[in-house]
């Protein structure tokens, strides 16, 4: 297995003009670019997130133009938590959410917006929260599905403007989701860029676990490390670095056309490796239906005279 600055020696004994840094940005991006070029198996990866509990209890009290709220307590004495993050408040006489962008005390938060509506000091309200983050390590872009365990089915991935749209028509609704959609990005406390998916049209009314597969990214390679990558197939990262290297006139770098062929093959070779052949057989159950023309749709023979979803 080749560490990264194994793979940035083979590189710079072939092209003697590229320098260390250049090399290694090379190699880097080539990296980041062979892990978007399929769904690898390999860089599946799992979790679950859990949804909080929208909140109800007590009253607020809020100015006319101001952001400070004010909880009263109910009966049962239940204040708000410090430590909650990304939550939307409804407040009865106005029918519109607005982003609670910071809870101050248990007693105390601050509105993105300032407060549309007339005086009220003993308002009911409904404080919930839509938006959640993924892992630090999900790849932005690329595939996610969750599972509703309670309801035994996927939800429905929509775009993020089509879930703004089903919640103008539910404002502060809470219940149970039935769809996710990306968002936004925003960082963590690391500064570490998080990806956030927003359920609904309902807000989760209640604690809700959703497992969700999704692809890594890579991490930026180092000199020693060496990468996630199926073993023996790691030679597809410099060579994929000088392809795109050949391409910067600056470099004057020109490839032979069979390595070009060569690293083309090993590619395809290691995506037919990586589903098992379940791509493979899937498009030959098409052809058995009689519905060739789309099982090999843009499966064109290549220049070795030759399939590239399925070998030699």
């Amino acid at each position: 297995m080749q560490t990264f600055d194994q793979m940035l020696a083979w590189l710079r004994s072939r092209h003697p003009r590229v320098g260390e840094t250049e090399g290694m940005v090379a190699i880097a991006q080539a990296y980041r670019d062979l892990a978007s070029e399929f769904r690898w198996s390999f860089l599946l990866a799992e979790t679950i997130v859990q949804t909080e509990a929208a909140f109800t209890g007590g009253t607020v009290a809020v100015a006319n133009g101001s952001t400070a709220v004010i909880l009263t307590p109910g009966a049962d004495a239940l204040a708000w938590s410090t430590a909650w993050t990304n939550r939307r408040i409804v407040i009865s006489g106005r029918g519109e959410s607005i982003r609670v962008s910071v809870i101050g005390t248990t007693l105390t938060a601050t509105l993105a917006s300032p407060w549309a509506g007339e005086t009220v000091t003993a308002a009911t309200y409904t404080m919930y929260r839509n938006v959640y983050g993924m892992p630090v390590d999900c790849d932005y872009g690329c595939d996610i599905l969750f599972w509703d365990a309670a309801q035994n089915q996927q939800l429905t991935m929509v775009t993020a403007y089509d879930m703004k749209q089903a919640e103008s028509f539910e404002q502060g609704v809470v219940g149970t989701p039935t769809a996710v959609a990306r968002v936004e990005i925003q960082q963590d406390g690391s500064g570490n860029p998080i990806e956030m998916v927003q359920f609904g049209p309902q807000a989760p009314g209640t604690v809700l676990s959703y497992p969700a597969f999704y692809y890594r990214k890579l991490p930026a390679p180092t000199g020693s490390a060496r990468p996630i990558w199926p073993e023996n197939y790691e030679d597809l990262i410099p060579r994929r670095a000088e392809i795109e290297l050949e391409q910067n006139p600056r470099h004057r770098i020109s490839i032979h056309p069979e390595a070009k062929q060569k690293y083309h093959a090993r590619l395809w070779d290691l995506k037919r490796r990586n589903d098992g052949g379940a791509e493979i057989y899937h498009r030959i159950a098409l052809y058995s239906s009689g519905n060739w023309s789309n099982a090999f749709h843009n499966m064109s023979l290549g220049a070795g005279g030759y399939n590239p979803l399925v070998g030699a």
